[in-house]
C-alpha cells in the first residue's frame, strides 16, 4: 500500500518441554536437521545491524559517564522550557518532511521536558500519533527478558549455568547450551527461524522452540557470538517453564507492573489486537506501508509494544532498584542505558545518562535515516548547543531492467554464518533483508533507512562480487554468495 505524503526524501519444581518434530514423533531425536538459510532467517537487516550499533548505540555510549551501577540521582523536578522549545524547533522540519513519525520524550530527573508526537499512526486513515500510541519496540524487548531472567535467578528458579536440556528435552545439542549462552547470543541459534509467511501468524514461545530446533546451529555452543532473536525466544520458553507462567504474564509481573508501565503489551497477549499503528518506509514515490506482521514470532526478543512514557518509567525503575540489583547492574553500561530496536519499519531508542540524569527516548513508525541524527543532536541541544537540522538527501530513482535486476538479486554474506537476500519488489525498489534500496543507476542505490549509498561491485566476468554499503565515511562489505550452505558462507566471507 502506498500512501501519499509530502516531501519524503527520507528459567520448586522443574518442568520440561519435549520438542515434537517429525523425527521425534517416530522416536528419534532430531540432532542436526539442516536447513537452508533463507531470507526469513534475516528479516531484521543484520547487514545494517553493524551500522545500527555504530549509529544508534555509539552516540549515546560516547556521551555517558563511566559510572556503571550508580543509582539515579534524586534531583528535584525541573523543566527547562527553553530547551524544549529548541528541541521542538529542530524536530519540526524533519516531521514536515515526513522523516519523523512517532513520539519523542525527553526527561531530566523526574521532569518531562518534552513529550511530542508527530506524523500519523495510520496515514491512509489519517489517524495521528499521540503520546498514547503504541509502537513496536523490537529488540528493546530483550532487556525486559533479561530482567525476568535476573528475577527468576534471584528467586532460585533457575541458574545461568543450567543447560538448555534441563528445561527443554531433545533440543539439538541442548546439553551443550547454557541459559547464560542464550542470553549472550553464544548458543549458535540463528537470528531468524521463520519464513515470511510464518511471520504473519500467531506463535507461542513453545512454537518458536520447535522452529528453532529444526535449524542447524551456526557454531559450537559457547564458541562464538551471533546475534539471535530466535535464541531469546527459546530463552522466553525456558522462563515460562521456570516461572510457571506465560511470557506475557511474567513480563507484566516482573517488568511492567513494578514500573507502572500500564500502556505496554506483548504481541502474544490477546489484547495485542488493540495495536492499530501501521509502519512505513520511504519508497521512490513516498511512504510505503510495511506488511502487518504478528510479532509473536519474536516472543522474548522483539514482541513488546510500548510508548516512550512507559519506557521512561522502566528506565527509572531500573536505576531505582525496583527490578533488583542484578538487573540494574547488568543493564546499566558505562553510566547509563543505550537500547535500540528496529523491526518491520518500526524503530525505537532509549538513552539514559546517569551523569546528567537525562533520558531521551523516541519510538517511530517510519524507519528513517533521520533518526540517528536525533540521537546525536538532541543531547547537544539540551546542553545548550546550537545544532542545525540535518540535510535530507534528495534522490532520483531509476527503473532497472529485468536483466539488471536478475543479475543483482541473490544471496549476500552478512557475517561468517548468516546471509541476507536481495530482491526487487518493483523495478525501482529493492529489499535487502529488511532494508530498502532505491536504485539511482544500474550499479548504485540509496538506502533511505540509513541515508547510505550502496554500490554494486562487479568481477571481471561481470558477475556480482559484493555490495559496498557506505555510511558516513565507513564502508561495510557484503559479498555475494552463490550457494546457501553455511560452509560456503564461511569460506567466502573475508
Amino acid at each position: 500500500m502506498r500512501v501519499s505524503t509530502k516531501a519524503i526524501t527520507q528459567r520448586k519444581e522443574t518442568r520440561q518441554d519435549t520438542i515434537v518434530t517429525p523425527l521425534a514423533r517416530s522416536g528419534e531425536v532430531n540432532r542436526s536437521q539442516p536447513s537452508s538459510l533463507t531470507t526469513s532467517v534475516l528479516c531484521v537487516l543484520l547487514a545494517s545491524r553493524t551500522i545500527r550499533y555504530t549509529v544508534f548505540a555509539a552516540a549515546w555510549m560516547s556521551a555517558a559517564s563511566a559510572a556503571s551501577g550508580q543509582s539515579a540521582p534524586t534531583s528535584p523536578a525541573r523543566c527547562d522550557t527553553t530547551a524544549a522549545r529548541r528541541v521542538s524547533e529542530y524536530l519540526a522540519p524533519l516531521a514536515s518532511a515526513g522523516e519523523l513519525s512517532g513520539t519523542v520524550l525527553i526527561a531530566e530527573g523526574s521532569c518531562i521536558v518534552l513529550e511530542n508526537s508527530y506524523g500519523m499512526a495510520d496515514y491512509g486513515a489519517r489517524i495521528r500519533n499521540t503520546p498514547a500510541t503504541l509502537f513496536a519496540i523490537a529488540s528493546i524487548t530483550k532487556p525486559f527478558t533479561d530482567i525476568i531472567l535476573d528475577r527468576l535467578v534471584e528467586l532460585h528458579r533457575l541458574a545461568l549455568s543450567d543447560s538448555l536440556a534441563r528445561w527443554i528435552s531433545n533440543f539439538p545439542r541442548g546439553g551443550e547450551i547454557t541459559i547464560g549462552e542464550l542470553r549472550a547470543h553464544r548458543a549458535g541459534i540463528p537470528h531468524r527461524v521463520t519464513t515470511a509467511a510464518q511471520e504473519l501468524e500467531r506463535h507461542s514461545a513453545a512454537d518458536m522452540v520447535r522452529l528453532a530446533a529444526q535449524q542447524r546451529l551456526l557454531f559450537d555452543p559457547g564458541k562464538e557470538f551471533s546475534y539471535s532473536s530466535a535464541g531469546y525466544s527459546v530463552l522466553a520458553r525456558v522462563l515460562e517453564l521456570a516461572g510457571s507462567e506465560s511470557y506475557a504474564q511474567l513480563l507484566h509481573k516482573f517488568v511492567l507492573n513494578p514500573a507502572g508501565a500500564t500502556n505496554s503489551i506483548d504481541a502474544t497477549e490477546g489484547t495485542a489486537s488493540r495495536v492499530t499503528t501501521l509502519s512505513y518506509f520511504r519508497g521512490p514515490e513516498g511512504l510505503v506501508q510495511s506488511p502487518r506482521k504478528d510479532l509473536s514470532f519474536l516472543v522474548g526478543g522483539g514482541s513488546v509494544y510500548s510508548t516512550p512514557a512507559d519506557l521512561f518509567k522502566i528506565v527509572r525503575a531500573v536505576f531505582e532498584g525496583r527490578f533488583g540489583a542484578a538487573a540494574r547492574d547488568s543493564l546499566a553500561v558505562h553510566g547509563g542505558i543505550a537500547w535500540t530496536g528496529i523491526t518491520n519499519s518500526f524503530a525505537a531508542t532509549v538513552a539514559y545518562d546517569v551523569k546528567t540524569d537525562r533520558a531521551i527516548i523516541f519510538a517511530a513508525n517510519v524507519y528513517s535515516g533521520a533518526l540517528p541524527f536525533l540521537q546525536r543532536d538532541l543531547p547537544r541541544i539540551m546542553a545548550g548547543d546550537s545544532v542545525p537540522v540535518p540535510l535530507i538527501p534528495h534522490v532520483r530513482a531509476v527503473s532497472l531492467s529485468q536483466r539488471v535486476r536478475a543479475r543483482i538479486e541473490g544471496t549476500y554474506a552478512i557475517d561468517a554464518h548468516q546471509t541476507a537476500s536481495m530482491r526487487f519488489t518493483t523495478p525501482s525498489l529493492a529489499q535487502f533483508g529488511e532494508a530498502h534500496l532505491i536504485p539511482t543507476s544500474d550499479t548504485t542505490f540509496f538506502a533511505p533507512e540509513s541515508y547510505s549509498d550502496v554500490i554494486v561491485r562487479l568481477n571481471l566476468d561481470n558477475t556480482i562480487d559484493r555490495l559496498d554499503w557506505r555510511y558516513q565515511g565507513t564502508s561495510f562489505v557484503y559479498r555475494r554468495v552463490y550457494t546457501h550452505s553455511v560452509d560456503s558462507v564461511q569460506k567466502q566471507y573475508p
